[in-house]
């Protein structure tokens, strides 16, 4: 008995957090600053110069001129702070919701409308639609859930047309609203904004007696999506045949138990 082989380990479960929302986000606030190269935008109906002074001028330290016929106003601001390499492409969309775009010649900029711009001399912009009138635009830099996914939390109570970009590469959206109307949207991308992986847990089952083939159709018709148990699809299986182990998915984490 001394000599015999130890008993295969038969299961291991790493327990998650069980977290999928962040309560506290009606009351934390949001982090002042996300790093060294971060910087917030914040202009509530300013003038165009304004902005790209701000942008361009003060922030980017760029030379640029302003060409007589630029006009319109700007609302936008982000969620939080942005890192500083998105300020070009953001200040390129603000300029095309009034109109005017952004072209570089001669190593400085020229800020002018845009029916006066040569096509190819424009610079890279977010892509985001212009806001309907009198409606404020705000970006939201998503961390965890994909700019799609945010859509679809969002689009149930959001006015028609106010999502205004779902950009899942830069993994950013940007909405429109009223000042009210953005509040609520910032509170619920900072409570759906979370680490849902870290939220899971999983569990591996090495199987004795049976095969995986065995039990998956068993355990699918149980607790899969379609089973007919008030657990059904609180738990996902994925059969790893090569080691005759299931690995099992689930929120809570008792129900690996």
């Amino acid at each position: 008995l001394n000599n015999a082989a130890p008993a295969p380990n038969v299961a291991s479960i790493s327990t998650g957090t069980g977290q999928f929302v962040r309560p506290t986000a009606l009351s934390t606030p949001r982090p002042a600053a996300a790093g060294s190269g971060a910087v917030t935008f914040n202009f509530e109906n300013q003038p165009v110069q304004a902005v790209v002074k701000a942008i361009l001028g003060d922030l980017l330290q760029q030379n640029y001129t302003i060409v007589p016929g630029v006009e319109g106003n700007i609302s936008f601001s982000t969620s939080e702070p942005v890192d500083s390499s998105q300020a070009m492409p953001i200040l390129e969309t603000l300029l095309s919701w009034t109109h005017n775009t952004l072209i570089k010649t001669d190593g400085r900029y020229v800020v002018m409308p845009e029916k006066d711009a040569v096509q190819g001399n424009v610079a890279p912009s977010l892509g985001a639609a212009a806001p309907s009138g009198g409606m404020q635009a705000r970006l939201f830099p998503l961390h965890y859930i994909a700019a799609d996914q945010m859509q679809k939390l969002l689009k149930p109570f959001a006015r028609p047309d106010s999502i205004l970009l779902v950009d899942n590469a830069r993994n950013v959206i940007v909405v429109a609203g009223t000042p009210d109307e953005l509040a609520n949207y910032d509170r619920t991308v900072r409570t759906f904004d979370v680490d849902w992986l870290r939220g899971m847990s999983v569990g591996v089952f090495n199987l004795q007696h049976a095969t995986v083939d065995d039990l998956m159709p068993q355990l699918d018709s149980m607790f899969g999506s379609k089973g007919d148990t008030p657990l059904a699809g609180m738990l996902r299986f994925i059969p790893i045949k090569r080691t005759n182990a299931l690995v099992v998915i689930s929120t809570q984490p008792n129900y690996l138990n």
